[in-house]
């Protein structure tokens, strides 16, 4: 995924908005950018695009999913894991200048897993306008948890409701 960039992604008519923000992002970072839609339209592209857009603009920027991110944050939590501490992984991903979490649906929502997503998100969206969080989920807004939802309209931040055939099927 780090050779995918917005200038060798193709532009369509179903991504030229999302295409166009998401470049845009990757030079200038703020707020929240969540790409809606079903699978396979392209969405993790996008979020890659971003992510490598922005760290050659100098950004630092991190991709994950959101069940990566919480199993990374679990096991930091074991004194056999030296690399990196809890605290030190949760610095990394919440001051990161543009922060990409595909799959935000998509993990198993026990307790601990919701708070530390709602707090992430939280401080995310509190210094949107120095950072840019990226979304992508299958899930309709309406279906996601209020609280993400609300952020994910809010003041700043844009969704892009993306369309199309599943471009995996079309060797895309």
């Amino acid at each position: 995924m780090r050779g995918w960039t917005f200038q060798a992604t193709i532009r369509t008519a179903e991504n030229a908005l999302a295409h166009d923000y998401g470049r845009e992002l990757a030079a200038r970072p703020r707020w929240l950018y969540t790409l809606q839609g079903t699978y396979g339209i392209g969405k993790t592209r996008l979020l890659a695009c971003l992510v490598n857009g922005g760290r050659a603009a100098g950004w630092t920027s991190v991709y994950v999913t959101m069940a990566e991110l919480l199993d990374h944050l679990r096991r930091a939590y074991a004194p056999s894991v030296p690399a990196l501490t809890f605290d030190g992984l949760w610095d990394r991903i919440v001051n990161a200048t543009i922060l990409a979490i595909d799959e935000c649906d998509r993990f198993n929502p026990t307790p601990w897993a919701q708070e530390k997503f709602f707090e992430l998100i939280d401080l995310r969206y509190r210094a949107g306008s120095q950072c840019c969080t990226a979304f992508a989920t299958n899930a309709s807004l309406d279906d996601l948890d209020v609280y993400l939802a609300s952020r994910m309209r809010g003041r700043g931040s844009r969704v892009f409701e993306m369309t199309g055939g599943d471009l995996r099927q079309a060797g895309g």
